[in-house]
């Protein structure tokens, strides 16, 4: 599936259907990914604000 595909079939649910099955995927995904590669794609998910609350998660 392409990307423009696939956008259009999560614009096709409703967000919470969406965000399950993104969800499932992810799982699935994240389970054969590297740690590197799994860190980028958190890193670029929230962007710069990700990296606030990650910084100050390790605070806590």
């Amino acid at each position: 599936m392409n990307g423009d595909r696939f956008q259009e079939w999560v614009n096709s649910m409703d967000p919470e259907e969406a965000a399950s099955r993104m969800v499932i995927a992810l799982k699935e995904l994240f389970s054969v990914l590297d740690e590197d590669t799994k860190f980028k794609l958190v890193m670029d998910l929230f962007g710069d604000s990700g990296e606030d609350k990650v910084g100050s998660m390790v605070h806590l």
